[in-house]
């Protein structure tokens, strides 16, 4: 199995994405970066920050970032590999549990997790697409409080979301809207995290 990982070679980025780069400007960083998340075949790194901001660092390490925020933590980064797309999400319940809410030092007096009042926190989506010149994002509400969510690589444009009742809802990333998915199984065990396995198959613990 690792032999055949090892020889797989990744797709080559179409010739518009080598030859153009988005262009570079003055990042101040400004608030707490509390997720990430890695992007094989562009080779992109994408950091979320506290107050909504996404900053991109291209395989020559230049960074960018967003143009606007989109007003909420982004608690969570997923690479959608092969799109140059990444997704983010917010609620109430992974606010409440991520490792960032601890007391820590600030001495660039950067606005930390632990600022946000909980009362300000939504359930919330984005996809982020990074493209050549821009980043775009397209932001949703969610209907339910999610405590994880786990992506396919083989199939980016499927997730599986695990809510705080321990219902399992499959969710559009292309519509960003939830499928017709629902598995309830878990509901009323204490259920925290889910992962993909392989294919369509994902793990829950």
């Amino acid at each position: 199995m690792l032999h055949l990982f090892k020889n797989v070679k990744m797709p080559s980025p179409p010739e518009e994405m080598q030859t153009t780069h988005l262009t570079s400007f003055d990042i101040t960083i400004d608030s707490e970066i509390i997720s990430g998340s890695f992007e094989p075949r562009f080779e992109m790194v994408a950091l979320g920050s506290a107050n909504g901001y996404l900053y991109i660092i291209n395989k020559d390490q230049q960074v960018f970032r967003s143009p606007k925020s989109v007003n909420y933590p982004l608690l969570k980064l997923i690479s959608l590999p092969n799109a140059s797309s990444f997704f983010s999400i917010c609620s109430k319940t992974m606010f409440k549990r991520h490792p960032s809410k601890c007391e820590k030092p600030n001495p660039y007096n950067l606005t930390m997790l632990n600022d946000i009042r909980p009362s300000k926190i939504e359930n919330k989506c984005t996809q982020w697409i990074i493209k050549p010149d821009r980043i775009l994002s397209r932001t949703v509400e969610l209907n339910f409080d999610i405590v994880d969510v786990a992506i396919s690589p083989v199939h980016p444009e499927f997730a599986m979301m695990l809510t705080a009742e321990g219902s399992l809802y499959g969710f559009s990333i292309e519509s960003l809207n939830f499928t017709n998915l629902y598995i309830n199984i878990f509901e009323g065990k204490p259920v925290k995290s889910i992962c993909w396995a392989s294919g369509y198959k994902f793990l829950v613990a």
